[in-house]
């Protein structure tokens, strides 16, 4: 089999390279009180990235090479002024932030993960676009994998928005959806010198495929998805918890491990990266950073819409943070205001221009019809009552153990009849305690019913549940639950509230063990139960894939082991949230 595993995993350092440095350069350069935390390095990166695409989009350049060296011989400048400052007794140290280098390491194992299940040559079952350049890589998986890719190359070659929209999008548009990850994508598209067809030609050619760029998609979809165990470990120094505590190693190791969290991971559609800022933003209102958690709110809802449905709860947050931390009530009151009126104008001026966009582009909005559905598509409500008994079900799909699997969904899929097995692996990207892992899923919701009396727990409770709220109030899609749909960026957020408050020790060791095997379960199963799987035809690569990532994942447990059991540091309860 011809492959080009090499210059993918080259390609993903030299990604991974281009996210950090410049937050790196910012934190060697800066003075102490003004460096970015851990989980804000590779923001600044990826927003150059962003940025440098939308100009590309809207100058259209022939010219790849000198984008090329411009957008390169900046970074690699960077580059060497990081590595010479580096030089000195602990500067390295100091410029990756608050929470250290083991939270990148774990940044790193989440990536190693995706890209091992992600570059396995076996077909997986059920799976669209099968035998392409950009596969959905887990088993029954929808076809929105492949809409960050298609909506880079729509840019790439400059198109206005009406230009082929229909060939590229159907009844949707290139403003439908957030273009954070497309902008990115269309840099490297330049900057990699790979330009797609018009439109893109996604067949197989080699494996793992660097036909027509969308490699790069993969490769940036995966590492920015990851990034989601940065935000957790942020929100929970937030929360008081010490980086590499008990609790805070239990919950950045729950998120890395979690099944809903591969499945999003290798899954190229952003809602776990919208769910990234999410944990940004609910960490800066609980310290008081109204600007900063608009912002990082913002960037959710333009990695993908469902970090709209987080905007009203964080708003919310900002309201309550602001009352409770004013003296007398005229000066809770005005400090509520002026938390309330940060929050606001920062949300509507930075939402401003692709609002402006869509609204230049006309078209009706897709989503508005989930809002008025019942189940069957995009069809209206046939009445108020089943208008109800939608939610309600899907209510009861999504938070009930095993109703799912047990319910007449997924019984059909892309290739025919799905089995049994098949359907116990769908759950785990359909249901919120499947998602968090059957083995820990219970204490994750005893502390969502029991936060606490710490402020910052309950807090964090109500987002949860006024976020949930609204996803059941505009989900009428389908009655199959809500994962796939908006569920993904709760989940870290359920994780974080559980470590924050568990008296974490080696019990817990077992529960991550077991979310470990159960994500080994997803990913066997998807190339194993796959129709034309043989053992005999197993090839040298895909054992390779196996390998590591079922070893990077008994890498985790190790660490855990050394935290969660050899370390004899007491479990810390929040404590007051750094400055």
């Amino acid at each position: 089999m011809d492959t080009n595993y090499g210059w993918v995993c080259l390609s993903s350092l030299l990604i991974v390279t281009l996210l950090v440095v410049p937050g790196l350069w910012w934190n060697a350069r800066a003075a102490a009180a003004r460096r970015l935390p851990s989980a804000f390095v590779p923001v600044p990166g990826l927003l150059a990235l962003a940025a440098t695409g939308l100009l590309l989009w809207i100058i259209h350049p022939a010219n790849h090479l000198m984008v090329t060296l411009l957008y390169g011989g900046a970074s690699f400048v960077l580059a060497l002024d990081v590595a010479r400052r580096w030089w000195r007794a602990g500067a390295w140290r100091a410029s990756l932030g608050d929470q250290g280098p083991g939270v990148f390491a774990l940044w790193g194992a989440m990536i190693a993960m995706a890209m091992a299940v992600g570059l396995n040559p076996l077909p997986v079952a059920q799976e669209s676009y099968p035998g392409t350049a950009i596969p959905g890589r887990m088993v029954a998986s929808p076809p929105d994998s492949i809409v960050p890719y298609f909506t880079a190359a729509y840019m790439f070659h400059g198109k206005d928005g009406i230009e082929r929209s229909k060939d590229y999008f159907g009844d949707w548009s290139v403003a439908a959806r957030g273009p954070l990850i497309p902008l990115a994508t269309n840099t490297l598209l330049y900057l990699f010198d790979t330009a797609p067809h018009d439109s893109p030609n996604v067949e197989r050619k080699p494996w793992p495929g660097t036909t027509d760029g969308a490699y790069l998609a993969r490769l940036l979809g995966w590492i920015a998805n990851a990034m989601v165990v940065l935000g957790a470990g942020h929100l929970l120094l937030a929360l008081g918890i010490k980086p590499a505590s008990r609790p805070w190693m239990l919950g950045c190791l729950w998120v890395a491990l979690a099944p809903a969290m591969l499945i999003n991971t290798v899954f190229l559609w952003p809602k776990v990266l919208a769910g990234f800022f999410i944990l940004l933003a609910l960490a800066a209102l609980l310290r008081g950073r109204w600007g900063v958690a608009a912002g990082c709110g913002v960037l959710a809802w333009l990695s993908h819409p469902v970090g709209l449905l987080f905007l009203p709860p964080l708003g919310l947050i900002a309201l309550w943070t602001a009352f409770g931390a004013a003296g007398s009530r005229r000066e809770k009151w005005s400090a509520a205001v002026r938390a309330g009126l940060v929050f606001g104008l920062v949300t509507v001026v930075l939402m401003a221009p692709w609002l402006a966009y869509k609204v230049w582009l006309g078209g009706h909005d897709m989503f508005m019809d989930y809002l008025r559905g019942d189940g069957h598509g995009t069809a209206p409500a046939k009445s108020v009552l089943s208008w109800l008994t939608t939610r309600w079900e899907n209510f009861w799909m999504t938070l009930s153990p095993v109703v799912y699997f047990y319910s007449r969904n997924m019984q059909i899929w892309i290739d025919g009849a799905v089995s049994e097995p098949l359907r116990w692996t769908v759950q785990y990207a359909k249901t919120l305690p499947a998602g968090l892992g059957f083995c820990l899923f219970f204490p994750a919701y005893m502390a969502l019913a029991r936060p606490g009396v710490d402020v910052r727990l309950r807090q964090l409770c109500t987002v949860i549940l006024a976020a949930f709220a609204l996803m059941l109030l505009v989900w009428g899609f389908s009655r199959d639950g809500l994962g796939r749909n908006s569920l993904e960026p709760l989940i870290p957020l359920m994780i974080v509230l559980c470590a924050a408050q568990a008296k974490a020790g080696p019990v817990w060791l077992i529960g991550l063990a077991g979310i470990y095997l159960e994500g080994r379960w997803v990913e066997f199963t998807g190339f194993v139960l796959e129709k034309s799987f043989s053992w005999a035809n197993v090839p040298l690569d895909a054992w390779a894939c196996w390998s590591i990532s079922s070893l990077v994942g008994l890498g985790l447990l190790t660490a855990g082991y050394v935290v969660l059991v050899r370390d004899p540091e007491p479990a810390r309860r929040p404590g007051p949230a750094p400055a």
